[in-house]
């Protein structure tokens, strides 16, 4: 666990007013944010709260405007609590658990605008799951869903999980959280419901990026080939940020809207979240806080920003995307980055698989016609043939066929339904 320091706390500072500057918080997604299987890992349904305390701890919350998943969920009071609170909301698991299986996991939070501390220019929670995994910003006045990407070498005996808060002032009332949800697979690279907008494989797509100068110093990008710093396909982009320090939000920005350096465009109007890995070289990152952000833009000029606090080693971000910004995410056609710290970075950073996530697409199942088995559209003598065959056993229907035989709906075909789908074929009787 650690402690903002001084300086810490002075550049999250000047991490919060870009916040409101650039309204990278004040977002409302209605699409899920990360599609895909997943389990349930605390509902907070009932009155053992999955065992979760602290001081001073979860009480059970039925209230549905607060609640996502189930039937309650957990609220929070974090009144009063240090800026930087640990003990308010903790489990201490009786025997360790294995959570490496999960690539990611997600929690519900509910800010209510009374429950900010007067003056509190930063508003974030963490997570501490196998070690400390980082902040992550909070939405005043709605529900919103924080995503954490997990180590598995880091999550293989789990004894304790802390959901903490980090604010510029302390809170002034409770939280509220649901649906803690764990998605197997791995975070690093492309997964099946992933799709590539820039992968940085090939010279060209470092030729695109034009170096930007911050404090004087011109940043270094040059193509990886490294394979410990590669997460998906034969390279990645290496950004020297060496001796750059302070909140630097346009980094590798092209001159105007109508440079392109991802060809061709994509659309991210129908996605899910966009996510990107970072590896941060131990010995490469600030001795304070550090981060590293995206910026991804159309031809409409607006912009989808986000920042993400990061780790030495491998990091998966998870961007939401707002709704009111999906039009204009038709055709993202220019990247750039955000780099954060409290000090000066020591060495480059890689970052590979700029992608998406999208929800496949279920086709709607064909409309059932009652009696017609054979699945022509209309009802007839073959259907009602079938129907016998089924009836007596000669033949298994498949789920469809059942669905459209079944007439009397006991859960299988047999003869009063035969009876019926003949009178229908030969016009002595309507099925509807």
């Amino acid at each position: 666990m650690r402690n903002p320091s001084s300086a810490k706390t002075a550049a999250v500072i000047l991490l919060a007013v870009a916040f409101v500057l650039t309204g990278t918080l004040a977002f409302a997604q209605s699409k899920r944010l990360i599609p895909g299987p997943s389990e349930l890992i605390f509902g907070w349904n009932d009155e053992n709260l999955d065992g979760w305390g602290g001081n001073p701890g979860p009480v059970l919350n039925k209230d549905k405007q607060f609640i996502t998943e189930g039937a309650g969920s957990a609220m929070v009071d974090f009144t009063g609590q240090p800026t930087w609170a640990t003990n308010a909301f903790t489990l201490d698991l009786p025997e360790p658990v294995d959570w490496s299986k999960y690539a990611y996991v997600t929690v519900d939070v509910f800010t209510p605008q009374e429950s900010i501390g007067e003056g509190s220019g930063w508003n974030e929670l963490w997570l501490d799951a196998g070690g400390y995994i980082g902040v992550r910003g909070l939405k005043i006045g709605g529900w919103q869903t924080l995503a954490w990407a997990l180590d598995p070498n880091k999550t293989t005996a789990i004894t304790r999980v802390v959901i903490g808060g980090n604010t510029g002032a302390p809170f002034a009332g409770p939280l509220y959280f649901d649906n803690f949800r764990g998605y197997p697979g791995k975070a690093q690279g492309m997964g099946p419901l992933d799709k590539l907008i820039v992968g940085y494989n090939d010279q060209a797509s470092i030729d695109r990026l034009v170096p930007t100068t911050h404090g004087g110093i011109t940043v270094g990008v040059k193509l990886n080939k490294n394979k410990d710093y590669i997460s998906e396909g034969e390279g990645s982009l290496e950004i020297d940020v060496t001796d750059i320090g302070g909140w630097n939000p346009n980094v590798l920005q092209p001159e105007s809207v109508e440079i392109a350096n991802i060809d061709p465009p994509v659309d991210l109007s129908k996605a899910n979240c966009v996510k990107y890995d970072v590896y941060i070289p131990d010995g490469n990152q600030p001795t304070d806080w550090y981060g590293v952000g995206i910026r991804l833009r159309g031809s409409a000029g607006q912009t989808l920003e986000y920042y993400g606090s990061a780790l030495t080693g491998w990091n998966t971000l998870i961007v939401p995307i707002p709704d009111e910004l999906r039009e204009a995410l038709k055709d993202v056609h220019q990247v750039w980055f955000l780099f954060g710290s409290g000090q000066q970075w020591r060495g480059p950073v890689y970052i590979d698989a700029v992608r998406y996530m999208i929800e496949e697409e279920v086709p709607p199942a064909p409309a059932v016609v009652p009696g017609d088995i054979n699945g022509d559209g209309k009802v007839g003598i073959p259907d009602a043939t079938l129907a016998l065959q089924m009836a007596v056993g000669k033949l298994q229907p498949t789920p469809a066929q059942l669905a459209a035989g079944d007439i009397n709906k006991n859960g299988k075909i047999d003869i009063p339904d035969v009876t019926v789908i003949l009178r229908a074929a030969v016009g002595l009787q309507k099925l509807s």
